[in-house]
């Protein structure tokens, strides 16, 4: 009985000192001036908000982009509100996942109104992107996020 008692005390013990990493919450990426928190199954992958931001968090329209050795592997189009992913679409193997977003999750939601928002979302923060890429003369990108911005709102059609 003395060993059951001593084992359930470590096991305790062990939890209230991992207790602190596991209440600390999701972890900040991005720049400190403009923060964001990648979706979790993100985590294995480099990412880059190209968007606004305000008061040091994405807020507003752009583009979240996951790298891997260097390629872009996965894509959120639309619009994050302080720091996390709120309303668009997340492009994925065979089509899109689309609507509003709460912890990096796509929230279900069969108003089609919800849907066609984040559409729009997406292809304006496409759009935005492959006018800031213009300008900067990155032409080759500039021609794929506009591309993208068209695909995104032919899903409407």
């Amino acid at each position: 009985m003395p060993i059951l008692l001593c084992f359930r005390t470590l096991i305790t013990l062990g939890m209230l000192a991992a207790a602190p990493s596991l209440m600390a919450g999701p972890a900040w990426a991005g720049h400190k001036d403009c923060q964001f928190i990648a979706p979790g199954e993100w985590q294995d992958s480099s990412v880059v908000w190209d968007g606004a931001c305000a008061e040091g968090k994405a807020h507003g329209q752009g583009v979240l982009r996951g790298y891997r050795k260097g390629a872009s592997t996965r894509l959120f189009f639309g619009a994050m509100k302080q720091g996390q992913m709120n309303l668009g679409v997340i492009e994925v193997d065979g089509g899109y996942l689309a609507g509003e977003f709460v912890d990096g999750t796509a929230v279900p939601n069969p108003e089609r109104s919800v849907l066609i928002r984040a559409f729009n979302t997406a292809s304006a923060a496409a759009n935005g992107l492959a006018q800031r890429l213009k300008i900067a003369k990155k032409n080759d990108s500039s021609t794929f996020y506009l591309k993208k911005a068209q695909e995104l709102q032919q899903q409407l059609d």
